[in-house]
């Protein structure tokens, strides 16, 4: 698999976190305990599957663990919780297929009926 452009990696890393009363932030909090946590074990399993963690934004603007830095991984597989459940947090897998026919048969291979996105 070919690395994350720098360009690309710059742009995540630079993602402004946290709470701001001018709205001057790109990702804000999480809204339950039970997310962080799904996002948390999440990223644990993956990570300790091989997963690698080529772009992640600097820490938050405050200590509150509802803020969760953007991050884009790699080296991940279909098989992994946080390609097939509902993550729904500020985490990208990049996962590379050999054709559109597999990467229709994995984007629809899901009970939830969420969101996919292929790019080329």
């Amino acid at each position: 698999m070919r690395p994350l452009c720098n360009a690309s990696q710059k742009t995540v890393e630079t993602l402004c976190v946290g709470r701001d009363t001018t709205f001057n932030v790109d990702v804000g909090a999480l809204c339950t305990e039970q997310q962080v946590s799904t996002i948390q074990r999440h990223l644990q399993k993956a990570l300790g599957n091989g997963v690698t963690m080529v772009a992640k934004t600097g820490a938050a603007s405050t200590d509150n663990p509802h803020f969760i830095p953007p991050m884009v991984l790699t080296h991940v597989d279909h098989r992994m919780a946080i390609m097939r459940e509902k993550t729904f947090g500020p985490v990208l897998g990049i996962m590379p297929v050999d054709n559109e026919a597999e990467a229709m048969r994995l984007a629809n291979d899901s009970p939830y009926a969420l969101v996919g996105s292929v790019w080329s």
